[in-house]
């Protein structure tokens, strides 16, 4: 009961957002694949939550640059998880072969931030997420290796 993750795709994402922000003493992580959350500004987690999101930035069902009022660029979604984590302001933004990464590695109880916007990726649970480097080889991780591994991570 106490490592209950949630993740979820499209308004799943939103649920899995919400029960972070209403039920956080028993979410240990949340991660959300083409999704934010619509009623964010009302969101005050008692405790901190680790969050992982994936999202393409070619979206046009949930925009990565936002939908005002209703939904927020992604960006300043992910930076206001890491105010409520108490992760700083600024990121450690990376690009990758995949897209860009924002990242924020020092939070309170260990609650990071991540942010992973996909090139050429739309409302979709992308099939790879991102290439790592393994033994000198490019191997790409699906979006489900990505969210196992930061779950595995908490």
């Amino acid at each position: 009961p106490d490592r209950v993750f949630v993740s979820g795709f499209s308004l799943g994402g939103g649920m899995a957002s919400r029960l972070a922000c209403d039920l956080s003493e028993r979410v240990a992580g949340i991660a959300v694949v083409a999704a934010s959350l619509q009623g964010w500004d009302d969101c005050e987690p008692a405790v901190p939550v680790p969050v992982l999101a994936i999202h393409g930035v070619e979206d046009d069902v949930a925009p990565f640059t936002g939908l005002p009022p209703e939904l927020p660029a992604l960006p300043d979604w992910a930076a206001f998880w890491a105010g409520v984590n108490g992760c700083g302001r600024d990121p450690l933004p990376s690009q990758t072969i995949t897209g860009r990464i924002w990242h924020w590695p020092v939070c309170d109880d260990g609650a990071t931030v991540t942010l992973m916007g996909l090139n050429q990726a739309g409302h979709t649970w992308p099939r790879v997420a991102q290439v790592a480097v393994v033994d000198g080889e490019d191997v790409p991780l699906s979006t489900t290796d990505v969210i196992v591994d930061f779950f595995n991570g908490l």
